[in-house]
C-alpha cells in the first residue's frame, strides 16, 4: 500500500521560516541601535545649545547693564543682577564664573582674566552671585568684589571708548548618561559704555 499524500508544506519549510525570523531580528538589531544612538546625540546637543542659547542670551543682559550704568558704583552689581534675573535655574546652578571685563579692540577678554581679577577685570566666581544683597561686599572698598576694576574708574572720556565685555563660564552635563563628563563652555558679549554719568 501507497503512504497517503502529505498535506501542507514541505519538510524544510519550518527551518527555513525560523532563519528567516532570526534574520530579520539581527538586521533590526543593526539597524535600531544606531538610530537610538542618533537619537539620543540629537537630543542631548539639543538640550546643550538651548543652554547655550540661555546662557548667550543673559551675557548679553549683563553687557546692557554694565554699559547703560558705566561708571556709576554698583555697575557690576547691577550687570550681574540682569545675569542673574535671565537665567534659567538649571543654566544658574551650572555657572562657574563671570568675568567683567575692559574689552580691547579685539573684544577678546584678556588672558589673565580667566584666572584671577585684575585692573582690567572683575572675576566673580559662582558663590559671588550669593552675595548681590549685600551692600558691605560691593562698591570697590577694602575686600569689595568689584575692587580691581572699580566702576567709578571707566570713564569714557578719558579712554575713549571703553568697552566692557561680560563673560560667562558654566559647565554642561550631559543629561541621558551616555557620555561620562560634560562639556566647559562659555559665553560672550561686549558692549561699548554709555556716556559717562556724572
Amino acid at each position: 500500500m501507497a503512504p497517503p499524500p502529505t498535506i501542507g508544506a514541505p519538510r524544510g519549510a519550518c527551518t527555513a521560516t525560523r532563519h528567516e525570523r532570526g534574520a530579520a531580528i539581527l538586521e533590526l538589531a543593526f539597524v535600531f541601535v544606531p538610530l537610538i544612538l542618533i537619537a539620543v546625540i540629537t537630543v542631548e546637543l539639543g538640550l546643550m545649545w538651548k543652554q547655550q542659547l540661555d546662557v548667550d542670551q543673559s551675557a548679553r543682559a549683563g553687557a546692557r547693564a554694565a554699559a547703560a550704568l558705566t561708571n556709576d558704583p554698583e555697575a557690576d552689581r547691577e550687570a550681574l543682577r540682569s545675569l542673574v534675573g535671565s537665567l534659567s535655574p538649571e543654566a544658574l546652578a551650572n555657572v562657574d564664573a563671570v568675568v567683567i571685563y575692559q574689552a580691547p579692540a579685539s573684544g577678546d577678554m584678556p588672558g589673565i582674566c580667566a584666572i584671577s581679577s585684575t585692573s582690567m577685570c572683575n572675576r566673580y566666581p559662582a558663590s559671588v552671585l550669593a552675595d548681590l544683597d549685600d551692600d558691605s561686599r560691593w562698591g570697590c572698598g577694602g575686600a569689595a568684589h568689584d575692587r580691581f576694576w572699580c566702576p567709578t574708574a571707566r570713564d569714557p572720556q578719558l579712554h575713549a571708548p571703553v568697552e566692557a565685555g561680560v563673560r560667562i563660564e558654566f559647565r554642561h552635563d550631559w543629561r541621558l548618561g551616555m557620555f561620562p563628563d560634560g562639556v566647559d563652555l562659555s559665553a560672550t558679549t561686549v558692549m561699548r559704555l554709555d556716556p559717562l554719568i556724572r
